[in-house]
């Protein structure tokens, strides 16, 4: 016979649901509905954590259903404390963006920034800033999102602060992307070697930017944050010089890139898959579309 949930159940808390939901979302759904049966958290903290399954888990499936707990959610008392919205504020733009519904993406961005202003949160403003400078590309307005993201990278750079660093590096990522988007291979280089140029110095000098933000890394993971981003603009700047039909550079960032852990696994393999197609290595494309 089974045995009802009781308060004591450690089992039925949101630590343990997040523990498992990204391999078993099923489970941790049941154990988020005990933990609001038993009164370990309220209802809107429950539907909190649900909406954050659904969209993180489940292939997408249910983002609908996310979505709709998330508006509940910006009316209702859960978000009158600054830290609950911004979490409340990230899924919104996390299922807007998979959905591609460009108008609410930017409208919930641009809510994320304000209310990161109002509690003085500059760096997670500037951050999410340069999201909407993609955003804004998506619409049409491209000269409009490279200026917000240029507007980014200046107040960012030359700070030796590691959670600015961390938003400068992503939002230098985001002007790649958008440069890639719209076929500016050229302009993609100094970008990507500025990436380079920031993970070198915070690897040889990592005391200099410590600042303690929730994202900054052990200083045994410093190596690895860097060679992940290092890495990734190696695959940036061997796709610019194809595109550009320097084959030389090229090859020489290409094979810096096959060579490295990342460039070994699948996700770094379909990363490089359209560069090796231009530079005409077909057998080791055909290969990762295989698998």
């Amino acid at each position: 016979m089974k045995r009802a949930p009781h308060l004591s159940d450690t089992l039925y808390t949101a630590k343990a649901a997040m523990k498992i939901y990204d391999y078993n979302p099923t489970r941790a759904l049941l154990i988020i509905d005990s933990a609001e049966i038993v009164g370990n958290m309220s209802h809107d903290r429950a539907d909190y954590f649900r909406a954050r399954i659904f969209t993180m888990t489940l292939e997408g499936m249910h983002l609908d259903s996310a979505q709709k707990i998330c508006q509940s959610l910006m009316n209702s008392d859960y978000v009158k404390t600054p830290d609950n919205k911004e979490s409340v504020l990230d899924l919104l733009i996390a299922i807007t963006r998979r959905n591609q519904d460009y108008e609410q993406w930017l409208k919930w961005s641009t809510e994320k920034v304000e209310l990161c202003r109002k509690y003085d949160n500059e760096v997670e403003a500037l951050r999410t800033e340069a999201e909407i400078g993609v955003i804004l590309a998506f619409l049409g307005r491209e000269d409009e999102g490279l200026e917000t993201i240029d507007n980014v990278i200046k107040a960012l750079d030359n700070t030796r602060k590691f959670s600015e660093m961390d938003a400068c590096i992503i939002a230098l990522r985001r002007k790649v992307d958008l440069l890639q988007q719209i076929g500016q291979y050229e302009a993609v280089i100094p970008v990507a070697e500025k990436i380079i140029e920031k993970t070198n110095d915070y690897e040889q000098h990592p005391s200099d930017y410590n600042d303690g933000s929730y994202r900054e890394p052990s200083a045994a993971n410093v190596p690895d944050y860097c060679s992940f981003y290092r890495v990734k603009a190696y695959a940036y700047l061997a796709k610019a010089y194809a595109e550009t039909d320097d084959i030389d550079n090229a090859r020489h960032y290409l094979k810096l890139f096959e060579q490295s852990r990342y460039g070994q696994t699948f996700d770094g393999r379909m990363m490089i898959s359209t560069t090796w197609c231009k530079l005409g290595d077909y057998d080791k494309m055909l290969a990762v579309y295989d698998e």
